[in-house]
This record gives C-alpha cells, sequence and structure tokens, in this order.
C-alpha cells in the first residue's frame, strides 16, 4: 500500500509542468510544453473557461515533490492536471503564450482575478501516483477506473442544468442591455440560477423558461428593463444572495411584482430573450421544426366534459367551463381560485364533510376505494395539495396569491384522469 498523499494549498510560482507528461512525450523547457498544450490541447479555451468559472472545487492538481540539489523540499511538478496549470500561467502571463494564441489569452486575463495558490494533492514522487492516474486515464479498468456517461445519463444531466442556461441566458441580456458588466457578472451565476431557479421568480420577472435553450420574455421591454435593473441592484449590492431560502425567493418575487411603473401587460406570444441577430450564422440545421407554441389554458378534456353532462351538475361544468376558458398565463390568482373552487364542489358532492380539506379528504385510500389503481395514485398527493394551498392562498391571504400557470396547467393535466373517475363514481340526483 503507497502511502497517503498529502493536501496542501501551493503557490503558483512553486508549481511547474511535467516535461515527460505522456501527452507530449519528453521535452526540454517549459516553453516548449507551452507550445505544445496550447497548439494541441485546447489550453486557450481552458484558459478561458478557468477565466470565468475558476478552477474546478472536484477536480484538483496533483503534484509531485521537486527536490533541489540541496536535498531540502524546493518545487513541485504536476502529475495531474498540466493543462490546468499552463492555463493559470498564461492568465498570469499572457506573453507566454504562442503568438497565435495570444489575443485569445489576453482577451481572457482581462476579466481574470489572479490567483497566489492552487489547492493541490502532493505525493512522494510519480511511482505513489501513478495508480490514481491510471485509474482516470485508462478507462473503466472493469469498473475502478473513470467510466464515461453514456447516451441517457448525458440527457439526464443536460436536463438537469437547465436552470444554469436560464440564468446564463438572463445573465447575457441583462450584459447586453448594459444593466451589469461583464466583470461585475463573475461569480454571480450560481445565485442567479438560485432565484430563477424558482418558478414564482420566473412568473415575476416574466421568464418563460419552457424551452431552457430559447429562454423567453413574457412582459414588455420597459416591464423586463424595470424588473431586471431591480434585481441585478440588489445581487450587485448583496441584497440578492444565495444563501436564501424557497420562502425568501417567493417573497422577493412578490415585492419585484409591486414595483410601481410597471405595466402589468403581457407579450403574446413570448419573445425570445437573445434572440439571433441578422448576421448571425444560425446553428440549427434548415428545416428544424420551431418550438411549440406554449398553452395559454389549461387543456380541456373531453372525458371530463363527458362524465359532467352525465352528472348534469350545472355548477361543476360551470366552473370546469371558465377554469379551461380563461388564459390560466393572464389570470392565474383567478384561474387558481376557480380549480379550487371546481375541488371543492366535486369532493363535497363525493361527501366530503366541511370541516376536512379536500386535500386530505382525496387521500390515498379514498382514491382506492373509488377504484383507481395504484399507478394512478402515486405522486397525486402532490399536485392536489399544490391546488389545494394555491387556491386557498390566494383567496384569504391579504397579500400572497398563486401565480405560477405553468404547475398549475401541469397539475391539472396530472388529475385529467383521476377527474374522471370521481365525477363516475359522484352521486347522482333523485
Amino acid at each position: 500500500m503507497t502511502d497517503k498523499p498529502s493536501e496542501r494549498n501551493i503557490p503558483v510560482e512553486r508549481l511547474f509542468l511535467d516535461l515527460e507528461n505522456p501527452r507530449h512525450g519528453e521535452l526540454r523547457t517549459e516553453e516548449e510544453a507551452i507550445e505544445f498544450l496550447c497548439s494541441n490541447e485546447d489550453v486557450a479555451k481552458i484558459a478561458g473557461d478557468i477565466a470565468e468559472h475558476g478552477l474546478s472545487p472536484i477536480d484538483r492538481l496533483a503534484v509531485v515533490i521537486d527536490n533541489g540539489d540541496d536535498g531540502l523540499e524546493g518545487n513541485f511538478v504536476v502529475a495531474e492536471g498540466n493543462r490546468r496549470l499552463c492555463a493559470i500561467k498564461l492568465l498570469t502571463d499572457p506573453d507566454l503564450a504562442p503568438s497565435e494564441h495570444r489575443g485569445a489569452v489576453e482577451k481572457a486575463a482581462a476579466d481574470w482575478t489572479p490567483i497566489a495558490e492552487i489547492s493541490c494533492v502532493v505525493f512522494d514522487d510519480k511511482t505513489a501516483a501513478r495508480l490514481w492516474l491510471e485509474r482516470r486515464h485508462q478507462g473503466s479498468l472493469g469498473g475502478v477506473g473513470l467510466r464515461p456517461w453514456n447516451a441517457e445519463q448525458k440527457a439526464r444531466h443536460s436536463s438537469g442544468s437547465s436552470r444554469n442556461r436560464v440564468a446564463q441566458a438572463f445573465l447575457d441580456w441583462t450584459e447586453k442591455e448594459g444593466l451589469i458588466t461583464r466583470k461585475d457578472r463573475k461569480r454571480r451565476l450560481t445565485t442567479v440560477q438560485r432565484y430563477l431557479g424558482n418558478p414564482i421568480m420566473r412568473q415575476a420577472m416574466g421568464i418563460d423558461a419552457s424551452d431552457p435553450n430559447d429562454v423567453r420574455r413574457t412582459r414588455p421591454e420597459a416591464d423586463m428593463k424595470l424588473l431586471a435593473q431591480r434585481f441585478i441592484g440588489d445581487l450587485l449590492s448583496g441584497e440578492v444572495t444565495s444563501r436564501h431560502n424557497k420562502s425568501e425567493i417567493e417573497s422577493y418575487a412578490r415585492m419585484l411584482e409591486s414595483l410601481q411603473g410597471l405595466s402589468g401587460e403581457e407579450v403574446d406570444p413570448p419573445l425570445s430573450l437573445n434572440p439571433p441577430s441578422a448576421s448571425q450564422d444560425p446553428s440549427d440545421p434548415p428545416g428544424k421544426p420551431k418550438k411549440p407554441e406554449r398553452s395559454t389554458k389549461i387543456k380541456r378534456d373531453p372525458k371530463i366534459d363527458e362524465k359532467l353532462q352525465e352528472l348534469n351538475d350545472q355548477k361543476l361544468s360551470s366552473l370546469y367551463n371558465s377554469i379551461t376558458t380563461v388564459p390560466v398565463n393572464k389570470h392565474t390568482p383567478l384561474v387558481a381560485i376557480g380549480v379550487w373552487a371546481f375541488f371543492e364542489t366535486l369532493t363535497a358532492r363525493l361527501g366530503r364533510d366541511p370541516k376536512t380539506s379536500f386535500s386530505s379528504f382525496l387521500s390515498k385510500q379514498y382514491l382506492e376505494k373509488q377504484g383507481l389503481d395504484a399507478k394512478e395514485i402515486e405522486g397525486l398527493d402532490e399536485p392536489i395539495g399544490r391546488i389545494h394551498a394555491y387556491g386557498n392562498t390566494t383567496e384569504h391571504h391579504h397579500t400572497v396569491a398563486a401565480f405560477n400557470a405553468e404547475q398549475l396547467e401541469n397539475d391539472m393535466a396530472a388529475l385529467s384522469g383521476p377527474i374522471a373517475k370521481l365525477i363516475e363514481r359522484a352521486p347522482r340526483d333523485p
């Protein structure tokens, strides 16, 4: 068993490239190593990424001790992370870059905050580090090495990063509009992502994130600028912080919606936040189908209409007609109350005690008794609970209301089948 490596923060000036790196074989000088890495290993691009996002906190450099002639510990040679160290050296001194790459490095370095030390894992020598280098660079090694994601796993990761793309698109727009500088937006992505990951905050800002690759605005440009100016100002002052929880973010969203000067109008259909310029070569191939327009109403289910007609309940039929006719994206609080009233009325007809909420009444056990199978019931407690909370809060709270149209549409779509079955089992008038 090899000696356990240590962990240290090491000054950049004491870190040196490995002149025997397997990427290029044996070289004589660091200048030759830099030339090779820039020309063959995309180091200029890595420098730009580090300048914008910093060094990865989950991927540290591995170094070995390079003792001087006197036997005392002196400098360190990088066994893992030569490309990253090369990028750091170029950002620190762009003149080290080969002439054909110097412009890109200088551009990245202009907005870069230099770092004095790098977190490293220190090995006594290359032999001690060899085992872990093999784990990293020689494939899965029967399961003990790194395994790349397959296509499905990549797709899952991409969908999980959609909030990052939304926040990035918003910051791109605010920079283009002169509301934030490139320098000031550095290190702000995580906080913006946390806020815009909240659907109520997106609704307040007028951001349609149904397609993270084409973020759109639902508010007029003047309203968007007014809201973004306040949000960016609070972001830069520290009023908006990544430490805020869901409740605090939603409270902030309510405040934004009450800003003086907002027109209250909506853009329909939503407009792209960052449309391509006329001179830009579109990346999408010709003939690619356009993104379907987002629905503006709760989808009407013919099966529910059929069961309501059989039940012959004028109030329920009228409520259902209203909540599927009024544009939910423009009148979310009104539709939320209508949906809540629909469930109140339906469950009352099914025998609910007035002292019991319909979210408690529609328990798993009750739904099983009504003939719904386990697959139909699974997960229904969440949309039922949200619908009850949206309607009840909107009707009774003096300031808080439901504004998440997308969630309301989705919840009603998930409940359409069970609703039809419940109507079918409702007692008929004698």
